[in-house]
C-alpha cells in the first residue's frame, strides 16, 4: 500500500468479542484492519505501528483450498497456507498478540489468484466442502492462535446458493465450536461477485461481523461524493451490516487518502455509519516506498469538516538523523482545523524501530491578536500549547529514544487569513528569526525546523537568503 500522506488522531475504545454468542460482534467504530502476507515482501507484524487505542486486526492472506504444487488445483475445502510463513509464523502471531492486547489476527480465504491463475470457489458438494473446510481451518486456526476468518473468494465455479450454504455453514460451525469469534466478507462491485455475497448475506448475514467492501476496486480518482454514493449503495445491499471504509495503498484504485478518503470518513462518522477502516495491504507498503502508521488515527474522534493532521513515512538509505532506515514525521497541534481534536504527543503510537519526528505546527512571525499582522521574523507559537507543552515534549523524548521534535514555520493561514512570508529586510528578518526561534527551541527542547510558508510578499531570492541564512 503506497500513498504520500495520512493523518493521525486517536480515541479510546473498548475491546469487543467477549460474548460467547455466535451472532455478529457489537459495533466498534474504532476498528482498523490490514491485510498482510500475500505478496512475500518480507513484511512482519512488527513493521506495522499499532495504535493501542483502536481495535486492530491483521488479516493473513491467504488460506486457499488448492494444492501447494507449482500448478495448484482445487482441494474441495482442504485449506493450505499461502501467506509468507517465514515472516508470519505461529510464534510471530503469538508475539504480536502478547505485546498488544488490542490486536487480533484472522486469516482470509480465497483471494483473486493462486499460482498465477484465478482462484476459484470450486466445491465438489456442500457437505464434503464444509466438512473438509471445518477440519482443515480448525487445524490452521489453532496452530496460529487466530481469532477470525475473512471470506475473499472472487471467482466461482458454483452458483450463489451453493456458495452461501458452504460459507454460511462454515462460519456457523466455527463459531459454535468456539474456533473463531468473528467473520468478515470482502466483496466488490462486480455482478458475479455481488450475486454470491448477497446470497450469503441474505441467509447468513446475522453471523457476519464486518463487510470489508473493496471500495478501492472502483476507478482510480474516485471523488468524495462518488465514494459516499458507493457507500450508500453497498449499505443498502448489505443492509444492517458493518460496512468498513477502505483504500488501497498503492493508489491504483478508489478514493485515496491524499484525495479525500478521510474527509469521506469524517462524513460517515457524522452520519454514524463509520464502523471502521481496512487497508490492502501491508505488503504493498513494505515494497512500494512511502508508507505510514495506518492505525494512527481515531475513527471515533473524527469531526465534521475537520482538516486532518497528516503523517507520511518515507524509506531512506540514510535517514536525516542517521539511526533508523525508516522515518516517520507527524505534524501535530495545528489550529487550522475547524474542530480541533486536541491531540497530545502521547496519543500517537510510536514504532521504536523507526526514526520518528513530531513537527509542531506552527510557529509564525505574526502577532497573536485576533487580527494578526506580520512581525518581521519575531516568531510566536500557534500550536496547541495546552496539549503540546515543553514538559510534554520532554516526556515523550525521554520515554522514546527514537523520537525527535521539530517546529514548522509559516503554514497556509493564520486566524483565518493567508500567512505571508513578509520580511521588512533580509538582515532584520534573519536577526529577529534567529533570536525568537532560538528562544522557542530552547524552551521546548526541540531538534529541528521545517519551512512551510505557502504565500509570499517577497521575491524568491529574498526568501532564499532569509531562510538560508
Amino acid at each position: 500500500m503506497e500513498f504520500s500522506k495520512l493523518f493521525t488522531a486517536l480515541f479510546i475504545l473498548q475491546a469487543i468479542f467477549f460474548l460467547p454468542s455466535i451472532e455478529s460482534a457489537p459495533t466498534n467504530s474504532s476498528l482498523f484492519r490490514e491485510y498482510i502476507g500475500a505478496e512475500f515482501n518480507n513484511v512482519k507484524f512488527s513493521d506495522v505501528p499499532i495504535n493501542s487505542n483502536v481495535e486492530f486486526h491483521f488479516i493473513l492472506a491467504f488460506a486457499i483450498d488448492y494444492t501447494t504444487s507449482s500448478s495448484p488445483s482445487p482441494t474441495n475445502g482442504q485449506f493450505n497456507i499461502f501467506w509468507d510463513t517465514d515472516n508470519l509464523s505461529p510464534s510471530q502471531v503469538s508475539s504480536i498478540k502478547s505485546e498488544n492486547s488490542n490486536v487480533k489476527v484472522a486469516l482470509s480465504l480465497g483471494g483473486d489468484s493462486v499460482g498465477g491463475g484465478s482462484c476459484y470457489f470450486n466445491p465438489s458438494s456442500i457437505d464434503s466442502w464444509v466438512s473438509n473446510a471445518v477440519s482443515s481451518l480448525t487445524s490452521i486456526i489453532n496452530e496460529y492462535n487466530l481469532d477470525g476468518i475473512d471470506i475473499d473468494y472472487e471467482h466461482f465455479n458454483a452458483d450463489p446458493d451453493t456458495f452461501a450454504e458452504c460459507i454460511g455453514r462454515l462460519i456457523t460451525t466455527l463459531k459454535q465450536n468456539g474456533v473463531i469469534s468473528f467473520a468478515s466478507i470482502a466483496p466488490f462491485d462486480d455482478d458475479q461477485v455481488q450475486s454470491h455475497y448477497m446470497a450469503l448475506w441474505k441467509s447468513y448475514g446475522h453471523l457476519i461481523d464486518y463487510v470489508n467492501f473493496q471500495f478501492y476496486a472502483y476507478d482510480k480518482g474516485t471523488t468524495v461524493s462518488e465514494f459516499m454514493n458507493y457507500f450508500d449503495t453497498q449499505s443498502s445491499n448489505y443492509e444492517g451490516g458493518k460496512i468498513l471504509a477502505s483504500f488501497i495503498s498503492d493508489g491504483s484504485g478508489g478514493l485515496s487518502p491524499g484525495d479525500g478518503f478521510f474527509t469521506a470518513c469524517s462524513r460517515l462518522k457524522t452520519q454514524q455509519q463509520l464502523h471502521g477502516i481496512f487497508v490492502w495491504s501491508a505488503d504493498d507498503s513494505k515494497a512500494g516506498g512511502p508508507s505510514l502508521s495506518y492505525s494512527d488515527f481515531s475513527l471515533a474522534s473524527l469531526e465534521p469538516s475537520t482538516e486532518l493532521p497528516l503523517v507520511a513515512r518515507t524509506p531512506s538509505a540514510a535517514a536525516p538523523l542517521g539511526s533508523h532506515p525508516m522515518l516517520t514525521r507527524a505534524k501535530a497541534g495545528s489550529f487550522k482545523m475547524r474542530h480541533p481534536v486536541h491531540l497530545g504527543l502521547v496519543d500517537v503510537p510510536i514504532n521504536s524501530n523507526i526514526e520518528f519526528h513530531f513537527i509542531l505546527a506552527f510557529a509564525i512571525d505574526y502577532t497573536t491578536s485576533s487580527s494578526p499582522s506580520p512581525t518581521n521574523g519575531q516568531f510566536n507559537v500557534f500550536w496547541d500549547t495546552d496539549n503540546l507543552s515543553p514538559s510534554q515534549v520532554s516526556s515523550i523524548k525521554s520515554e522514546n529514544s527514537n523520537v525527535k521534535v521539530a517546529l514548522s514555520l509559516g503554514g497556509d493561514c493564520v486566524r483565518g487569513g493567508s500567512c505571508y512570508f513578509n520580511p521588512s529586510s533580509l538582515d532584520s528578518w534573519v536577526s529577529n528569526a534567529v533570536s525568537s526561534l532560538t528562544s522557542i527551541i530552547n524552551e521546548y527542547n526541540l531538534d529541528g525546523i521545517n519551512i512551510d510558508y505557502e504565500d509570499f510578499s517577497a521575491d524568491p531570492d529574498t526568501f532564499a537568503e532569509c531562510i538560508g541564512s
